[in-house]
């Protein structure tokens, strides 16, 4: 129960945090009178209700893991994509060969951990999880081409 109430919040937060930035609806950012993003956690509910009766399984352990499983592999995602950027950030500030070396290699140590992550979620959970990740391109997609100005053709 902490777990998943922790989760609840913390998807809350983050999606009222790229809702202030413009990548989600503004929905999202709306709070009442002590700050709390309610129409959000409200959403987010809605989605996390619609994701369980999709797994649902004979016992609660079995959902919890598919679930569980789910969650890990969606996480990994961004981590993985984060850590593949890192050597191009150190180059560009031009850090000293032992930090580039050092991060590189612990960025590297990190995305074949989150590899492995992504592999012991098992397959069910990387293919709905690559479902939802492609779907959320989808949605980023529109976010992005709202904030991109028409380019001009010289020809």
């Amino acid at each position: 129960i902490g777990s998943l109430l922790g989760w609840q919040f913390t998807n809350a937060q983050v999606s009222k945090a790229a809702a202030d930035e413009g990548l989600f609806p503004k929905i999202f950012a709306k709070t009442n009178k002590a700050g709390v993003p309610i129409a959000g956690m409200l959403i987010m509910l809605a989605a996390e209700i619609l994701l369980a009766v999709m797994t649902i399984s004979p016992n609660l352990i079995s959902q919890f893991n598919a679930l569980l499983n789910l969650a890990v592999f969606i996480n990994m995602v961004p981590y993985i994509l984060s850590m593949t950027g890192l050597e191009v950030l150190l180059r560009k500030n031009m850090v000293s060969k032992k930090q580039y070396r050092l991060g590189a290699t612990v960025g590297t140590l990190a995305v074949l951990y989150s590899i492995y992550g992504v592999y012991a979620c098992g397959a069910t959970a990387v293919f709905g999880g690559t479902i939802l990740t492609l779907l959320g391109y989808i949605f980023y997609g529109f976010i992005a081409a709202r904030d991109t100005k028409p380019e001009v053709n010289a020809n």
